[in-house]
């Protein structure tokens, strides 16, 4: 039956599988079970992680491009750039040369970081790159960010490497997504699960 229970999940489930038996033999031991019970329980996490990247960057894709645009500067701020809520800000104007939003790094914005938000479905390409890291010039920026919900050429990537006396980085949709799960940008804890073991130290008696 349980074979029959893997073979044939039902519509949304997590099929899982651990080739290891169910009730493990006596030669086998405790251990052999647990570790495929640990893995199990791994492989099902990392799922449902990806199931809600995946939701989360298509959530974003949807979004209106000035939408977007606070996304990336809540992100960042978030990231501890800024340093706390209130110091990034979009700059939402148009022809804006490129620069969407800015992060001011201390209280009288002496040293700010420069963001540009490409809510596209096409690769970033270089001239895009190139140009937003000429317009940092008008802030006197030397930092800056680009994010995109697609991704950028290597042409871009290159670009980027080459460039002196700024630093820019470039992050991708996919690590968009993992960005904002990890400092809790459109997310939510839903459920904490707490997994216990049987204590080896604890039965030891030889201690």
């Amino acid at each position: 039956r349980r074979n029959d229970a893997q073979n044939d999940p039902s519509p949304g489930s997590i099929s899982l599988s651990c080739h290891t038996p169910l009730l493990p033999s006596i030669t086998a031991g405790i251990s052999t079970w647990s570790v495929c019970q640990t893995g199990a329980t791994s492989q099902a996490y990392e799922e449902l992680q990806k199931a809600t990247r995946e939701e989360l960057l298509d959530r974003v894709k949807e979004s209106s491009p000035a939408f977007f645009e606070k996304v990336v500067v809540d992100l960042l701020v978030a990231m501890g750039y800024g340093g706390k809520t209130g110091s990034g800000t979009v700059t939402g104007k148009p022809k804006d040369g490129g620069i969407d939003g800015i992060i001011r790094e201390d209280k009288l914005g002496l040293d700010v970081i420069c963001v540009q938000a490409k809510k596209w479905e096409g690769v970033v390409g270089r001239p895009i790159v190139q140009q937003f890291v000429g317009s940092m010039d008008f802030t006197r920026a030397r930092k800056g960010v680009i994010i995109t919900t697609s991704s950028f050429s290597s042409e871009a990537i290159d670009f980027i490497k080459r460039i002196e006396g700024k630093k820019v980085v470039l992050i991708d949709g996919d690590r968009l997504a993992e960005l904002m799960m990890e400092h809790k940008v459109g997310v939510i804890t839903s459920k904490l699960y707490e997994l216990q073991e049987v204590s080896g130290d604890y039965f030891d008696e030889d201690v």
